[in-house]
């Protein structure tokens, strides 16, 4: 009886120490669950970027001319009416 109670005592123990370290990693896990729900509160939804989609579509910023494309399209009118006088001369 004596030696069966000391196994008993032993695997409650062995039981307790499993138990112990279940609940270190379970609390392990709700921080890192803590600190991904924070992050993500920091994140857009998905009606914010369909809100930005719809801005974008409106504005369509790929059609807008780059300041070099200006310049370059200036110099070839200014350099067209330059050679009309000098044609007209």
């Amino acid at each position: 009886m004596l030696s069966s109670d000391r196994k008993i005592k032993a695997e409650i123990k062995l039981l307790a120490s499993e138990v112990s370290g279940f609940k270190a990693q379970i609390t392990g896990q709700e921080e890192k669950l803590k600190a991904l729900a924070n992050e993500l509160q920091g994140f857009a939804r998905s009606e914010d970027v369909d809100v930005i989609r719809k801005y974008l579509n409106l504005i369509e910023p790929l059609g807008f001319v780059t300041q070099a494309e200006v310049e370059r399209v200036v110099r070839q009118v200014v350099d067209a009416a330059l050679e009309e006088q000098e044609a007209a001369k």
